[in-house]
């Protein structure tokens, strides 16, 4: 009974492939198969239209006159876009393969509607979700990392903050599902918050890299990284269900990484939803034994803390290679619904929720006074939480509209800073609650040869502190100064932008957005209990226009040239505002009122060429001037240039409009196919930041050094390997920013060593349903730290991961 459905389904799928001709109905396929594919979503662009293929693979619709490509997924394979002439070429036929494609890839970041990469005047970087469960990354900080155009720096081993051209923490944007992560206590120096997010739920990674301040408003100044999950995929069969799922298991072992994770998709023709729960525990990290060069005892922990009975023991650490205390737990839980009343319309519910166990401070832990004595006992991050729920409507094809989307979300994030010195009995509490609430609208409208993208966005924002001391011998607790205002404080957003695109000419397209901002910021600091506070309350009101320009011109059909300028800024949040904190031991930072907003102006030039599947080669030079920027400033307090804080003399500072700063880089990258089974790709990057004063120029904080990556993979039938080399060049002395961000104590009297590791991988694909990953990280077994990293990188790591998909 089976063969013969299956024999009337082809006969179908051909009778449609004969009278395409005349009907021009699509169908959608099997390339290696030739079979029909079901459930597969047709996008047709321009002009937002959808169609889902049934169980012989039509989309009973022929192709719009206007629509020039069209955007196939399917769970089962990778998205892919069709153009218009290939469309016509293959009798209204779309191929599909479970591949990775190397081009075609649509991108959602730049715009917040779907553009082609080429159309894209801005360097941009695209991991897909084979990409990301190949690479066996064990937070998506290490999936940026590992795409060699992100540089990523480490306090701890959970942690990850990403640096795009320079920028850094509250400076790059986090985005993930189209709502915004940062919030109004991100923080200028190193941030941690992209490893809430789980990479293995992920089904694309976008990063556009540059200011996007149009789109988004205030923080994205570096570039934009947007976090896409998984989608609930409907059965597209009728009065049919569907069942997947994929289960995976992993393993490290420099740090006894063991990771599980569970998805499951339950689909209807017009309903579906997905489930995801991982949860991976990691222990204390190892790094490399190979210490090349004159590194002496840089890296090694060689003493461990011990407290027993209120009394606290330095005792010699029996591994000086393991970076104790490291280790930590993670876990990720998020649950989607989507219905799909009629083609036009689609609405989707997202809930997400991340936590960890308590995550010790590595590079605190690991410092000692000028005695030789351990500084800290304990300092640690309580578990880091994030709680979303957010709501979205799609709809195609209005009146005076092609596409509308309307998003709503709340969000509640808590965090936790616990520390105690050596030798004292006190263990201070410091503990934030953020709530935030948004909602945005965007309107797009298609016209013959010109674009119009337009919407409005709002957010309130509040952040509660609370403090207190324990004294642990006692069990007696006191009052402790919070990190934000006691009162409490709060942020208000609210912005609205144009996009407009004109294709002047099938070769040439210019592409104009601008952005009006409103920003409002209140804090109360109430009375602090360890010494009163300059100010009382603040109140800042900010309205801000931002602009950009965008030009592409295809040179010849496979090459573009595109040249792009645009302003930004980032208001002054909390944490900048209203902040009193340690910053380095021996110095702390007062509250300023008085702080304007950061301006960042930039352009960029680049090429990029893609020929075919066989060559992808993208290079760009990018400059900015980067003015009133915020940087730690020595100040007074009541006349006085010291206090006593934390029971520690410590300097005054106080964040300032006092920086001005040049900021220009490179980058190139290329990917080349071979024979159809080997590839070959290579990127590097490089940033130079310099502070403009009356006197002299000195370094800008948050530059990498020159850092890159080179792979060769290969693939034959079910099996596939790749090689990959990641290297960095020293960050010397000179050319590190000694008061800001760069943790110069961190790393050797003469700077951060250069440095390059190898790694080997394997994958075999032992069925259509299961598939095996083999990977050696730092073969050599090499010691190296990244760039104002707190802890060294993991030594030599073998990975094993097994995945089934049902």
């Amino acid at each position: 009974m089976s063969l013969l459905k299956g024999s009337l389904l082809m006969l179908l799928w051909f009778t449609g492939g004969l009278l395409a001709g005349t009907s021009q109905t699509l169908h959608v396929y099997d390339l290696d198969r030739r079979t029909p594919v079901a459930g597969a979503t047709a996008l047709f662009l321009p002009g937002g239209q959808t169609a889902v293929s049934d169980e012989g693979g039509s989309l009973n619709m022929a192709l719009p006159d206007r629509c020039d490509r069209v955007l196939v997924e399917h769970p089962d394979y990778p998205p892919s876009v069709f153009a218009h002439r290939d469309i016509e070429r293959d009798s209204h036929r779309l191929g599909l393969r479970a591949e990775v494609r190397m081009l075609g890839e649509v991108m959602v970041t730049a715009s917040k509607s779907l553009q082609a990469v080429a159309d894209i005047p801005s360097q941009t970087l695209v991991m897909d979700r084979a990409r990301i469960q190949q690479s066996m990354v064990q937070t998506t900080a290490d999936l940026l990392m590992s795409s060699g155009e992100i540089a990523v720096q480490k306090s701890q081993l959970g942690g990850g903050s990403p640096i795009l051209r320079g920028f850094e923490a509250n400076k790059v944007l986090l985005v993930i599902d189209g709502v915004r992560m940062n919030n109004l206590i991100f923080r200028g120096g190193h941030l941690q918050n992209s490893i809430t997010t789980d990479p293995l739920a992920m089904e694309r990674v976008e990063v556009i890299f540059g200011p996007a301040a149009v789109l988004y408003g205030s923080d994205a100044l570096g570039g934009t990284i947007h976090f896409m999950t998984r989608k609930p995929k409907f059965s597209g069969l009728p009065d049919r269900a569907s069942l997947t799922g994929q289960a995976l298991a992993r393993y490290s072992s420099a740090n006894g990484e063991a990771t599980s994770s569970l998805q499951l998709n339950y689909g209807r023709p017009s309903w579906a939803v997905l489930t995801a729960v991982s949860a991976s525990r990691f222990g204390d990290l190892r790094q490399g034994a190979w210490r090349p060069g004159d590194q002496g005892s840089w890296g090694l922990k060689p003493f461990i803390v011990s407290t027993s009975a209120g009394r606290d023991t330095t005792l010699p650490n029996p591994d000086p290679l393991i970076q104790s205390p490291s280790g930590y737990h993670q876990y990720n839980l998020m649950q989607k619904w989507a219905w799909m009343p009629t083609a036009k319309a689609r609405h989707q519910l997202n809930m997400q929720f991340s936590t960890s166990s308590d995550i010790p401070r590595y590079d605190r832990l690991s410092e000692q006074t000028a005695e030789g004595k351990p500084r800290f006992a304990q300092w640690y991050y309580g578990p880091q939480e994030r709680a979303l729920a957010s709501y979205e409507h799609q709809r195609q094809g209005g009146n005076w509209y092609d596409a509308l989307a309307i998003n709503a979300d709340v969000q509640f994030l808590r965090e936790s800073r616990h520390d105690r010195k050596f030798g004292q009995v006190w263990l201070n509490h410091r503990e934030e609650r953020v709530y935030v609430a948004g909602f945005g609208l965007d309107l797009t409208r298609h016209f013959p040869k010109q674009e119009l993208h337009a919407g409005l966005d709002f957010s309130e924002q509040r952040v509660r502190s609370s403090a207190s001391a324990k004294d642990l011998t006692t069990g007696q607790t006191s009052s402790l100064d919070t990190r934000y205002p006691a009162g409490g404080a709060g942020m208000r957003f609210a912005g609205i932008y144009g996009i407009h695109t004109w294709r002047i000419s099938p070769r040439i397209q210019l592409q104009q957005g601008l952005r009006l901002q409103y920003a409002r910021l209140d804090a109360d600091f109430g009375d602090s209990p360890l010494f009163p506070l300059p100010v009382k309350e603040v109140t800042q009101e900010h309205l801000s226009i931002d602009g950009s320009i965008g030009f592409k011109a295809s040179l010849w059909e496979e090459l573009h040239a595109f040249a792009a300028a645009s302003s930004a800024l980032r208001v002054p949040n909390v944490d900048d505002l209203g902040k009193v904190f340690e910053s380095v031991p021996g110095m702390v930072i007062l509250p300023n009122p008085g702080l304007e907003p950061e301006k960042y102006y930039s352009g960029e030039i680049g090429l990029r060429w893609l020929h075919g599947k066989a060559l992808r080669f993208q290079c760009s030079a990018y400059w900015g001037s980067f003015r009133k920027a915020i940087t730690s400033q020595p100040a007074s307090y009541e006349g006085r240039d010291s206090i006593v804080y934390n029971g520690e003399l410590s300097a005054v500072l106080q964040q300032s409009n006092a920086a001005r700063a040049a900021i220009r880089g490179v980058h190139a990258s290329v990917t080349a196919n071979f024979f159809g089974w080997l590839q070959w790709s290579s990127t590097i990057n490089y940033t130079h930041g310099r502070i403009h004063t009356d006197t002299t120029d000195y370094p800008l904080d948050h530059i990498p050094p020159l850092f890159g990556k080179t792979e060769l993979s290969a693939e034959a039938g079910s099996v596939r390997f790749r090689v990959e080399v990641h290297y960095h060049g020293a960050k010397r002395v000179e050319d590190t920013n000694l008061f800001g961000e760069d943790n110069f104590q961190y790393a050797t009297p003469d700077g951060t060593p250069g440095w390059w590791t190898l790694l080997l991988g394997a994958g075999v694909q032992l069925s259509k349903a299961l598939e095996i990953n083999l990977a050696c990280e730092n073969l050599f077994d090499r010691h190296y730290r990244t760039f104002a990293s707190g802890i060294s990188a993991p030594g030599r790591n073998l990975m094993i991961s097994a995945s089934a998909r049902f």
